[in-house]
């Protein structure tokens, strides 16, 4: 009886799992672009040569066109359309970032495994600490100092390893620690997302907008 091995079961393929946007977003742009005809043809014959410039421009335009149309669509998408465009544009970037590129992307520090804070700060902690800094100024009307004080305090984010420092001196020191990783998060040197902060801050309109695309977390340090 003769043998027969068996056939493997084809495996059923999984659609990838990302952002969805609407028709036009998801269709690419195509190009009319002629294709260039030789030198020698274009050398010898003025007028095909002028025909071909003139309809690889027309091309280039059309695409250009399409490009900004999308930006729109992308703006309207996020809910950005009323921005300025530079502000828009910062926001867009943030989105984009956030959506398709891994170190933008957040996490909260209390759904990793281990006990204990981490003992580095990347960008997306100095962002944060912008952020929860700020929160406290305008709520508060005080200063930096002030505000890491109230986070320390209110914030378990920010709380020591010891615990909540109940002795004045000791509060003192770790308002010192966090006001300095507070210095820290305004320099790109050691945040990258400083300047892109600061520019965001500054505008009332582009303020509460950065922080929803930020996603503040709880970060159990």
């Amino acid at each position: 009886m003769p043998i027969h091995s068996a056939r493997p079961k084809s495996r059923r393929r999984i659609a990838p799992v990302g952002p969805i946007f609407p028709d036009d977003l998801r269709t690419p742009i195509f190009s009319t672009e002629p294709k260039p005809p030789s030198a020698a043809v274009l050398d010898l014959y003025p007028t095909i040569r002028e025909q071909f410039e003139q309809e690889r421009s027309d091309a280039r335009r059309r695409v250009l066109e399409e490009i900004f149309r999308k930006i729109d669509l992308l703006a309207d998408h996020y809910g950005v359309r009323d921005l300025s465009p530079d502000g828009r544009a910062l926001v867009l970037l943030l989105y984009v970032c956030r959506e398709f590129i891994p170190g933008f992307r957040i996490e909260c520090a209390n759904t990793r495994k281990g006990r204990g804070r981490p003992q580095t700060w990347d960008a997306r902690r100095y962002t944060q600490l912008l952020i929860d800094t700020q929160l406290v100024r305008d709520h508060e009307s005080c200063g930096d100092r002030q505000a890491c004080r109230t986070l320390i305090r209110s914030n378990p984010a920010y709380k020591p390893r010891s615990g909540i420092p109940r002795a004045n001196p000791t509060l003192e020191r770790a308002v010192d620690t966090l006001e300095a990783r507070l210095s820290e998060a305004r320099r790109v040197k050691h945040n990258p997302l400083a300047d892109l902060a600061s520019k965001l801050m500054e505008d009332e309109r582009l303020r509460p907008i950065f922080f929803d695309a930020f996603t503040p977390t709880e970060i159990q340090t």
